[in-house]
């Protein structure tokens, strides 16, 4: 639903149920790889990053969480140079 641009007034709600599933489940690692998508989206890196490593420690072959984290890094290299 969040990467549908139709979808966008749903945003909230979406949002809102997913930080429930994390919140129900802290170990539910596609809630958290999912709202790191969303705060990455929204320009919040600091709390995308958490997310992602969140997902990371509760699934570590969670791939696409890893990518995220690595990515996040050669961007803060970046910035440093």
């Amino acid at each position: 639903m969040f990467l549908d641009p139709a979808q966008k007034s749903a945003m909230a709600q979406v949002k809102a149920k997913l930080e429930q599933a994390l919140k129900a489940s802290p170990k539910c690692d596609r809630a958290a790889y999912s709202l790191g998508v969303i705060a990455r989206v929204e320009n919040d890196l600091a709390r995308a990053e958490k997310l992602f490593r969140t997902a990371v420690e509760a699934n570590p072959r969670n791939a696409e969480a890893a990518t995220e984290l690595r990515l996040i890094e050669i961007r803060r290299k970046r910035t440093k140079k």
